[in-house]
Parts: C-alpha cells; structure tokens; sequence
C-alpha cells in the first residue's frame, strides 16, 4: 500500500528553503510507493519545479517576510496577521481532511506549528507529523512577536513524532533549549541537484560578459540583515586598495537594497560593486566568479554556499551558526567559531560580523579587516584557488539528493512500521 506524504512549505518562489523543498519534492517523486502531494502557504509565484503528478494545494495567503515593503503595508500587516493566521490554518485543515496523509512533513516557522495543531485537533487520524526546523535561533536577539512563536514552539515541538534538524548546532539548540528528547531529534542535512547546477553553470551571460574578466568575489542571498552583505561592501574597500582591478557581485534582493546603494555611492565603489537582483539562474555568475563570499550572521544550513562549490568556486564563509562550518570542517567541533582566519578542509572560515549598520565614514571593524585580508589572499595566491576548486565539487558531492532522500524515506518508514 502507498504512502500518503503531505509536503507543507512556506514557497517554491526563491530562497534556500525553496531550493530545498523542490529538491526534496523531486527525490521523493522518484519512489513508487510514495504518494506526493505538497501544500504551499505564500500567494508568491511557483519559480521552482514540481514533479509531475504530485498534487499542489494553496494556502494563498503571504508569508509576513514577503508583506511589508512600504508603510502603508505594514501597518496593515499588524492589523490582519491574526485573522490571516487563524484563516490560515482553517485553510490547513480543510486541506488535510481533504488529502487524509499518513504523513506530514513540514518545513519552517508557522508550517511546523499548523502541522502539530492540526494532529492536536484531529487525533482520531493519527496523523505523523514531522517537523523541520532550517534556522538557527538565537534566544538573546528574540522580541515581540517571537517570542510568542518561540513560546508556541516549546509548547507544541514536544507533540511532533520526528523533528529534523538540519544542522548539529540546530539539534543542539531544539535539544536544550527546548527540552525535546534527543531521540526524537534526526539530524538530515539539505539535499543538492548537482547535475542541474552543472548543467545552468555553463549558460552563457550576455548582459554583462565583460565583466568576468576582471578578479570577481561574489555573493548571493536576500538582502537582509541576516545575510551582512554590507559587511562584505565595506570589507571590499579595503580589497579594491590592493586589487584595483576586483569587482564584487551581489545576487539578490531585499529591504535594505536603498542603504547598499547608499553605501555603495559613499565608498565610491559604483563603478566596482554590482547589484544584480534576483537571478533565475545564479550559477552561471557564481561559476564565472574567483571567489564565493557569505557574511551572515546567523544561517540554518547555507544551501548557496554548497552550491558555490559545485560550481567549483573557493568559498570565504563567515564562522557563524548554523552550517558552514560542517560544511567546510566537518571534521571540527560544530559548536565552534573561529576568531581568527581558518584555512579548512573545504574552505575558509572568518570570525562572524557583528551585525551594526555603520554609516559609510565609520572605520573598519576587526571582522571587516580580516574578510577582506582573506579575500585578497585568495584572489592574490593561484594555489589556495586551485585546491579549494578541486576539493568544493568532492565535498558538494556528499549532499546528493538521492542520499538526501533516502534518509528521510528511512525516516517515514520508521514512523509508520
């Protein structure tokens, strides 16, 4: 008898969790004995792709981090954020009586917490839920609404029949922090498509062709406080001092795009830094760079640091939770974090940015001054590019998702044996 899998995923629109989910959804297509349908809470447009035959249903209603770009959008996001959730969640529900899983499977935030309330509400169905969690959160920097949410998930994690962690320190955190028992705690890291990322790598660039053939340090991720990407303009200043010649490329978009623009145009960089905005394709432009670079402060697993490596590209990652050092040192305490440059394994971690906007003027901080001394180090020395090339793909290769997916079809076949 088939297996009823019910997928409940913020969007297939971008971002990380998207990547991993159309992934996820395109390993498990692959088994005859699994039955695939998945459930979507943003009313953003599907950009990802969905196996055929698997059944889309729609919560349509928009995720608050996608709602709020002007002041007259968030001041009604604090007037409905409540009737939207509760709504939401009816929508949930009708869907899950509808599809009648064996197993739901979902992934982040205001997905897990609907999941579990729905087995709550509905005990007679027995439903398996299992949860994911994709962030590292960090209790001291928790205000207002999440702290709510963080009192939600204490509450409600515990009742979950599997929790995924995508980390060692996520697992950590669910473990102490919310005093779930480490048994029911599965530690699955994010699937890659290499084969796909190889195949986009080699399309052509035609709006800016020139532009690689200068030293390129490239970047990719929201532009949000959570990625630091000014972090790595102001350190760039300094790598422009002793490398005329490098430019630096940011993928993505975001709130604060208006105060990159700001501090691009300050530091007199706007003829060497370019925003290039949310691309389809980024690996053609990561393949096309010397140098991958990720200031975030905090990350869950960093799928676009995995992908720079498939692409063959070095990687400068700041040291932060959760994520790049497994990636990069697996072999290390994952607790761990760097105050100093540390030549790894696969790559090169730095001491993570402490997080303040600085105004254009203000000198650079410790962290600034040592990304950037790292990052002319790379560009500057052929044999540090040569063996993080080599060595990015082999490690890359370890999160197939094939690989990936067996372990979660190992973990739902527990479930239900």
């Amino acid at each position: 008898m088939n297996k009823r899998v019910l997928f409940f995923i913020p969007d297939l629109y971008q971002g990380g969790v998207a990547t991993v989910c159309e992934n996820l959804l395109m390993g498990f297509s692959k088994h005859n004995d699994i039955e695939l349908s998945v459930c979507i809470y943003d009313n953003q447009p599907i950009s990802k792709k969905i196996p055929e035959g698997v059944k889309v249903f729609r919560i349509n209603l928009p995720l608050w981090k996608n709602f709020g770009k002007n002041s007259l959008q968030r001041c009604l996001r604090g007037i409905i954020r409540y009737p939207a959730a509760i709504l939401g969640l009816v929508r949930f529900i009708n869907i899950v009586l509808k599809e009648n899983p064996d197993v739901i499977a979902a992934h982040s935030g205001i997905m897990n917490l609907y999941s579990l309330i729905v087995k709550l509400l509905i005990p007679k169905r027995k439903y398996k839920v299992i949860i994911t969690e994709h962030v590292y959160k960090n209790s001291n920097t928790k205000k207002g609404l999440l702290i709510i949410l963080d009192y939600l998930e204490k509450l409600l994690y515990p009742q979950a029949d599997a929790i995924v962690a995508i980390s060692n320190p996520i697992a950590t955190y669910l473990q102490e922090e919310y005093l779930i028992d480490r048994s029911k705690i599965c530690l699955i890291y994010n699937p890659l498509n290499m084969p796909e990322i190889i195949t986009k790598a080699k399309e052509e660039i035609n709006d800016i062709p020139n532009l690689f053939e200068q030293p390129v340090i490239i970047t990719a991720g929201r532009l949000n406080k959570q990625k630091g990407q000014w972090h790595l303009i102001r350190s760039f200043k300094l790598v422009k001092q002793q490398i005329p010649d490098s430019k630096l490329v940011i993928l993505g978009d975001g709130e604060l795009k208006l105060y990159f623009i700001n501090l691009i145009k300050k530091l007199d960089l706007e003829n060497d830094v370019y925003l290039l905005g949310f691309q389809e394709n980024p690996f053609k432009f990561i393949s096309r760079s010397n140098v991958f670079a990720l200031p975030s402060l905090f990350e869950g697993f960093v799928m676009v640091l995995l992908e720079a490596m498939a692409c063959g590209v070095p990687v400068v990652s700041s040291d932060c939770r959760s994520g790049p050092r497994e990636i990069l040192a697996p072999d290390t305490d994952p607790s761990k974090q760097t105050m100093t440059p540390e030549f790894a394994e696969f790559g090169i971690l730095v001491p993570v940015p402490d997080g303040t906007q600085y105004k254009p003027e203000d000198p650079l901080t410790k962290e600034e001054e040592i990304s950037a001394e790292v990052l002319v180090n790379v560009l500057s020395d052929r044999k540090i590019q040569n063996k993080y090339k080599a060595l990015g793909p082999q490690r890359a290769r370890a999160f197939d998702v094939d690989k990936i997916t067996s372990k979660w079809i190992n973990l739902i076949n527990g479930l239900l044996s």
